[in-house]
C-alpha cells in the first residue's frame, strides 16, 4: 500500500477512535456551552441573530448548532455528536499533518492522542478543529502558491471569522505571515499584491454578512458591541500566572482499598447472632465497610482475593442468607475490572502515589500553561538551526499561531483554558521531538536523546493528568467488554436525546426547575433568568426574553442596553422569571429598571435550594396560574 494512503488510513482510524472516546466518556455539558445553544434555540424559534437578539461575534457557531438541531431534532444529541465529531476530525487532521511534517506515524498518533487526552471542553471544538485545518491549507500554499490555494486560505479565514471573530483575526494574521514568507524574495510589490488579493477575497466572502449587519443595527454599533463584550470577558477572566507546588513525603504509600474498589456482598445473619459474634466474624474474614441495611441484613465489601476466607463462615450456622457471592463455589457475582487485575498481578494493590507525585500531577496545569509559551520559541530556534528552511517554512507560521493562541486563549484557569491551545500545541510538540532527534549527533547525541525522552514523558504525563485520562477511559466502559460499551453508548444517546435530559444538566437537581418552566408555560412563552445560567433556557425549551442571552454587567455597561431589553421584554410573553437569591441584589443594582419591572409585575411563587443558594421563581401577576405542578406543587399557567 502506498505510504500516503496508509498515512490517511491511520489518521482516519485515530480520528474515529477519538470521536468514540469523547462520546463514550461524556457525562454532561458545561454551563458555558449553553450560551450559544440558547441562541441556536432562539434562532430556531424565529429570532434572527443581530436583528432580534444580540450576537457578539459567533454567528456561524450558533448557526451550525441550529442547523444540526434542525436536521436531527431539537435535543442535546445533535450538539453532542457535532462536538465529538469535530474533535475527532481535528485529531485526524492533526495526525495526518504531523506525519507529513515529521515523516513519523508514531509522532502523528502521539500528537492526536495528546490532543484528545487533554480533554478540551466540547464547546471549544472550533479551537481544536480550525487551526490544524488552517495549517494544512497554508502548508499547501507554501508548497505551491497558486491563486486557488490562496482562495482556500481566504475561505479558512472567513469561516474562522464567522465562527468567532477572534479566530478570524488569528487566521488572518497567520495567512498574511504565510504570504509574506512565501513572496518576500519576489519583492515588496509582489507580496503586497498577494496580500491585497487575499484581503479582497475575504472582503467578498464576508460581504453578505457585512450587509446583513449594516441593514439591522449598523456596522459601527456591532463593532462597539463586539469590543465591549471582549473587554468585559477580558476583565472577568484576566491572565493569572499559575504557581507550582511540590510537596514532601514518600513517593508511594500503601492505603486500605476504597469501598468503590471492592466487590459488595449482602449477608443476612441468623436470628441467634448477637453483635459481638457478628463483629468477630467481620474481623476474622475481614468483612470491610459494614453498612446496616435492615433488621439482620448488612452490606459488606470483601477483597477480591479473600473469598476463601468466608468459607468457614458459610459452613457454620451464623449466616442465614447471602447475596453477591455463590455460597458453594465462593465465586463473586461482580467481575474484577481488567485494570485492577493487572495491578493485583504486579503486587501493586493498595499502592497510591505519595505527596510528591500527587503534587506533580497537580502541577500539570501550570507546566502545560508555561510550555504553551515556550514550545513555539523552542520550535522557532530549532527551525533557525535547520538547513532546509524553505521546505519547512510552515514551522514559523505554526509558531506564530501557537503564541497567538497562548495569548488569546490562556486566561484564568489552566485546567480549563490550557486545553484550548491544543489545536497547535501537539503539532509543534511533535515537530520539536523530531527535530531534536534529527540534530542529535556527535558527543551530544545521548544527551539530546535523553532530553527528547524526558520532554515526551513530562508532556504526556501532564496531559494525561490534566485531562483525567484514566478516569475518562474507565468511564467509557472499554475494559468491561463489548456489551458494556454498547450499553454505555445507548445510555448516553438516550440521556442526550430524550427530554428532560436530566443526566446532561451541569449541576444537581436544578433541572427540575427547567422542567417546571417547560410544563407550566406555553411553547410561545419566554423565560428570563437574572444570573449566568443559560442552561435554563435550553432545558426548559423556552427562548430567552429581552434580546440578551445573559444579563451580566461585566460584559457591557448595562445603561447602554437596559432600556432596549425592557422594551423588548414588555412586548413578549414572559410568564416566569428565575432569580438566584445571592446574586439578585447585584442584578437589581446593575439593572434597576428590570428589577423594578419584576417588583411591579411579578410575584414570588416558589423557591428551590441550589448548592447553598436559592432559586427564586417569580410569576407574572396578570396571568392566571390555576393549575399545580404535580411534582413540585408550584403554580402553573391555566391557559395553555
Amino acid at each position: 500500500m502506498p505510504r500516503a494512503r496508509l498515512d490517511a488510513l491511520v489518521a482516519v482510524a485515530v480520528g474515529a477512535l477519538g470521536c468514540a472516546y469523547r462520546f463514550l466518556a461524556h457525562t454532561s455539558f458545561s454551563n458555558d456551552h449553553f450560551v450559544h445553544l440558547a441562541r441556536a434555540q432562539a434562532w430556531l424559534a424565529g429570532d434572527w441573530p443581530i436583528r432580534d437578539y444580540e450576537e457578539p461575534g459567533a454567528l456561524l457557531t450558533v448557526g451550525v448548532s441550529a442547523a444540526a438541531q434542525a436536521l436531527f431534532g431539537q435535543s442535546l444529541l445533535p450538539e453532542l455528536l457535532l462536538s465529538v465529531v469535530a474533535l475527532g476530525i481535528g485529531a485526524a487532521v492533526t495526525c495526518w499533518l504531523v506525519m507529513r511534517l515529521t515523516g513519523s506515524r508514531a509522532l502523528g498518533v502521539l500528537a492526536a492522542v495528546l490532543q484528545l487526552a487533554v480533554a478540551p471542553r466540547l464547546y471549544a471544538y472550533p479551537k481544536i478543529l480550525l487551526y490544524p485545518v488552517g495549517i494544512v491549507l497554508l502548508h499547501r500554499y507554501i508548497v505551491n502558491p497558486t491563486r486557488l490555494r490562496l482562495f482556500a486560505a481566504g475561505v479558512w479565514v472567513t469561516v474562522s471569522f464567522l465562527l468567532r471573530h477572534d479566530h478570524g483575526l488569528y487566521a488572518a494574521a497567520a495567512t498574511a505571515l504565510t504570504v509574506l514568507a512565501v513572496h518576500w524574495r519576489d519583492g515588496a510589490p509582489r507580496a503586497a499584491r498577494q496580500l491585497a488579493l487575499l484581503a479582497a477575497l475575504c472582503f467578498v466572502l464576508l460581504l453578505p454578512f457585512l450587509v446583513y449587519v449594516q441593514a439591522n443595527i449598523g456596522l459601527w454599533r456591532y463593532l462597539q458591541l463586539g469590543v465591549g463584550t471582549y473587554q468585559g470577558e477580558a476583565s472577568r477572566t484576566g491572565v493569572t500566572l499559575p504557581a507550582f507546588t511540590i510537596a514532601s513525603g514518600p513517593l508511594l504509600v500503601r492505603q486500605p482499598p476504597e469501598a468503590s474498589d471492592l466487590p459488595g456482598i449482602h449477608i443476612r445473619w441468623a436470628p441467634h447472632v448477637d453483635e459481638g459474634t457478628r463483629l468477630a466474624h467481620e474481623r476474622a474474614v475481614p468483612l470491610l465497610h459494614a453498612e446496616h441495611i435492615d433488621d439482620r441484613t448488612w452490606r459488606y465489601r470483601i477483597e477480591w482475593n479473600r473469598t476463601d476466607a468466608v468459607a468457614p463462615l458459610f459452613a457454620g450456622g451464623d449466616v442465614e442468607d447471602v447475596d453477591g457471592i455463590n455460597r458453594r463455589t465462593l465465586e463473586l457475582d461482580a467481575r474484577q475490572p481488567f485494570g485492577a487485575r493487572v495491578v493485583a498481578s504486579l503486587g501493586l494493590r493498595g499502592l497510591r502515589f505519595g505527596p510528591p507525585i500527587v503534587s506533580l500531577s497537580e502541577d500539570a496545569g501550570p507546566f502545560l500553561f508555561y510550555s504553551a509559551w515556550l514550545l513555539p520559541l523552542l520550535a522557532f530556534v530549532l527551525w533557525l538551526k535547520t538547513g532546509a528552511r524553505d521546505r519547512t517554512l510552515i514551522v514559523p507560521v505554526i509558531c506564530a499561531l501557537g503564541l497567538i493562541c497562548a495569548l488569546g486563549f490562556q486566561r484564568d484557569e489552566p485546567a480549563i483554558r490550557t486545553p484550548d491551545v491544543f489545536g497547535t500545541y501537539p503539532i509543534l510538540f511533535a515537530w520539536v521531538l523530531a527535530s531534536l532527534v534529527a540534530v542529535s549527533q556527535g558527543p551530544s547525541r545521548r544527551l539530546l536523546r535523553a532530553a527528547v525522552v524526558t520532554l515526551a514523558i513530562l508532556v504526556t504525563v501532564s496531559v494525561l493528568s490534566l485531562g483525567r485520562a484514566g478516569e475518562m477511559l474507565t468511564r467509557t466502559s472499554i475494559f468491561d467488554g463489548p456489551s458494556a460499551l454498547a450499553s454505555r453508548a445507548t445510555a448516553i444517546t438516550r440521556s442526550a436525546r430524550d427530554w428532560p435530559w436530566s443526566a446532561q444538566w451541569p449541576g444537581d437537581e436544578e433541572w427540575r426547575v427547567a422542567r417546571y418552566v417547560h410544563d407550566c408555560t406555553g411553547p410561545d412563552d419566554r423565560l428570563l433568568v437574572t444570573w449566568f445560567a443559560p442552561q435554563f433556557y435550553v432545558f426548559s425549551q423556552r427562548p430567552f426574553a429581552g434580546r440578551e442571552t445573559v444579563l451580566l454587567p461585566l460584559y457591557r455597561d448595562p445603561s447602554s442596553y437596559e432600556t432596549r431589553v425592557l422594551d423588548t421584554w414588555r412586548r413578549q410573553s414572559v410568564p416566569i422569571v428565575l432569580a438566584e437569591e445571592s446574586t439578585y441584589p447585584r442584578f437589581a443594582a446593575a439593572y434597576p429598571a428590570l428589577a423594578g419591572h419584576i417588583a411591579s409585575q411579578y410575584r414570588q411563587v416558589a423557591a428551590m435550594p441550589s448548592r447553598g443558594d436559592m432559586i427564586l421563581v417569580f410569576a407574572e401577576r396578570v396571568r392566571e396560574f390555576t393549575r399545580t405542578d404535580a411534582e413540585l406543587g408550584w403554580e402553573c399557567l391555566g391557559d395553555l
